[in-house]
């Protein structure tokens, strides 16, 4: 499957064409329930069809444009968990280079209370880390409430403000660090949940996903989960 800026597609055959606008996602008249849903009718039809015939088990690859909106690649996400497929490799751009091995998004995301502090979060025992791409940067959650800026306290973020209006991911790395150090049951942590404004681009997907694995000697989060923005 490919899911491009213009159209998601099957092979060579394009399944469903995307709407102009890109926080949108897919059409209203593609989907079960209006323009807010993320059931993408002719995507389950095709998934079905390919399980019924043994063409495909629990297990979907993907190639996204780097391009591709963060909406559109959770509608495609959240149809294919209803068709029961466990098990996603989400290529950017072709079968080579980078990719994100993930399960289905869940349809709620953690509740996150907002108190002031002149600390990092101590709360209860579980970090529960959320990353979030928004238009100014990065904004980072925990247990005890949204990090605020320069991984500094709780507070309203942008928790690492975009620079020269990219990411800044190696004050992403050093703030995820300092946060499993908060606390000794948080270096134990290995799923982070990711979501993004529906525009966000895959390209900055990956960014995010690969920069909180860490590296082979100093590993952050192998694993994540994906939010759903609506």
């Amino acid at each position: 499957m490919y899911i491009g800026t213009d159209a998601i597609r099957i092979d060579s055959l394009v399944l469903l064409p995307l709407a102009a606008d890109r926080a949108r996602g897919a059409d209203a008249v593609y989907k079960r329930n209006g323009e807010n849903d993320l059931f993408l009718v002719p995507l389950a039809d095709a998934l079905a069809r390919a399980r019924a015939e043994a063409r495909l088990q629990r297990q979907l690859v993907v190639v996204v444009a780097r391009d591709a909106s963060y909406r559109v690649l959770m509608e495609v996400l959240y149809t294919a968990g209803q068709n029961e497929l466990s098990r996603y490799e989400l290529h950017e751009d072709a079968l080579v280079g980078r990719v994100i091995v993930t399960e289905p998004p869940s349809a709620g995301r953690p509740q996150h209370l907002a108190q002031s502090s002149d600390e990092l979060p101590r709360g209860p025992r579980t970090l529960g880390l959320v990353v979030v791409v928004v238009d100014g940067g990065l904004q980072l959650k925990g247990s005890g409430g949204s990090i605020a800026p320069g991984c500094n306290g709780v507070g309203p973020g942008p928790t690492i403000p975009r620079v020269g209006g990219k990411l800044d991911l190696g004050a992403l790395v050093a703030c995820a660090r300092k946060l499993r150090a908060a606390h000794p049951d948080h270096a134990q942590e290995k799923l982070f949940t990711f979501a993004a404004a529906r525009e966000t681009p895959f390209h900055e997907v990956v960014d995010v996903v690969l920069a909180m694995r860490g590296t082979s000697s100093e590993p952050l989060f192998s694993d994540v989960h994906f939010g759903i923005t609506r």
